[in-house]
């Protein structure tokens, strides 16, 4: 008798994500992020981004939260972020980046190693 495994839509999505993420960055183990909270300070939104494949530095995260180009909130003169969002955003960051290095001439050779 074949086991049936029941999950709602978003930890089907969640465990696609970071199947896809694991894949794209080369690491062998994505760490579940699901331990914070939903809102996240700067240190925690950092450490939520890399373990999703988008590791970047506090001055660059500023920089994209003045560009507006990265979700954020604003509380007081705290910038905040909310988990999901977060997840999501790196999730597009990575399949947008993806499609645009194999839509380069140049780098199409790479590509196809890298599906191999």
């Amino acid at each position: 008798m074949a086991n049936i495994i029941v999950a709602t839509e978003e930890q089907i999505q969640e465990a696609v994500f970071n199947a896809v993420s694991k894949f794209f960055s080369g690491n062998q183990q994505v760490a579940p992020s699901s331990d914070l909270p939903d809102t996240l300070s700067m240190p925690n939104a950092l450490k939520v981004l890399e373990d999703n494949g988008f590791p970047t530095s506090k001055a660059k995260l500023y920089k994209m939260t003045s560009q507006e180009q990265i979700p954020f909130m604003k509380y007081g003169n705290k910038l905040v972020f909310s988990r999901k969002a977060l997840i999501e955003w790196a999730h597009k960051q990575l399949i947008s980046n993806r499609s645009e290095d194999c839509n380069s001439a140049i780098n199409i050779q790479k590509c196809f190693k890298r599906k191999r």
